[in-house]
């Protein structure tokens, strides 16, 4: 479905804008930033033309401040009825290593929903809800900790395609707004995170790869004796891999075309 084009200029007109003054507001805000590097694979496998097998892979680390590092695995399954709507699925495993602390484990089951609308020839947005179960474990002094949470995260995104080299590659652009919130509230302040945003630019090639640079802003903490910090300026480069790909990709033009005469566009 898509909005009139004014309309939609002033929706991701404010969207941007208030993403760019929340990267202001919290750099002049805390002057002891810290700097990390994120680092994600993300493969795709279509199952049947509803079913989807995702998950990401990853390492995270601060390259300034304090000095930590995190591997993850979060294998996923998608259920797409349509295109308008999707349920989500997964299990998340989370290494933690701390100069600091002990090491840590976090077992995290979530389920999710997410929402396409509204979007356009060229762009699109995405509502994404998601519960997460944190069971997490962790050793200091040499006595076993365990803790839970329930966690529920909000998240809006925003894509627009900047341009088409040919019919199977582009560069698009994105941001995003995340908001975190605890439910069942029983791990310690530690690798708690609040508020989350992203700009970022992104290549698709063939169809089948796509590679993102992001720039991410967050509020969180990492370690239990780090405050929770305003300014987390964190370096991603995220890769997808998709198979299996070629039809879905070509009733979406099939579509685009189709919208761009009724616009005129």
């Amino acid at each position: 479905m898509a909005l009139n084009a004014n309309i939609f200029r002033r929706i991701a007109s404010i969207f941007i804008l208030a993403i760019g003054l929340f990267f202001y507001s919290s750099t002049r805000a805390q002057d002891g930033s810290e700097q990390q590097i994120w680092l994600d694979i993300n493969p795709h496998y279509m199952l049947n033309d509803n079913i989807e097998y995702y998950g990401d892979a990853g390492y995270r680390s601060s390259i300034q401040g304090a000095k930590w590092s995190r591997l993850h695995l979060r294998p996923s399954l998608r259920y797409k009825p349509n295109p308008l709507y999707q349920f989500h699925g997964g299990l998340g495993l989370f290494f933690i290593f701390s100069e600091n602390s002990n090491e840590r484990f976090e077992f995290r089951p979530w389920q999710g929903f997410r929402l396409n609308w509204p979007s356009g020839v060229k762009y699109y947005f995405t509502h994404r809800l998601r519960f997460e179960e944190r069971i997490s474990s962790f050793n200091p002094d040499k006595q076993d900790q365990r803790s839970f949470e329930l966690r529920m995260r909000y998240k809006l995104s925003f894509n627009y395609d900047l341009h088409y080299i040919n019919e199977t590659n582009k560069l698009y652009s994105l941001a995003y707004m995340e908001l975190f919130y605890p439910l069942i509230d029983e791990v310690d302040e530690f690798f708690r995170n609040r508020t989350r945003t992203g700009l970022g630019v992104g290549y698709e090639m063939f169809e089948k790869y796509k590679i993102e640079l992001i720039m991410n802003l967050q509020r969180s903490r990492y370690v239990p004796e780090d405050d929770l910090r305003v300014s987390q300026y964190a370096y991603q480069v995220y890769f997808h891999w998709y198979w299996k790909r070629k039809e879905e990709k070509k009733a979406k033009r099939k579509k685009q075309k189709a919208e761009s005469r009724d616009m005129g566009d």
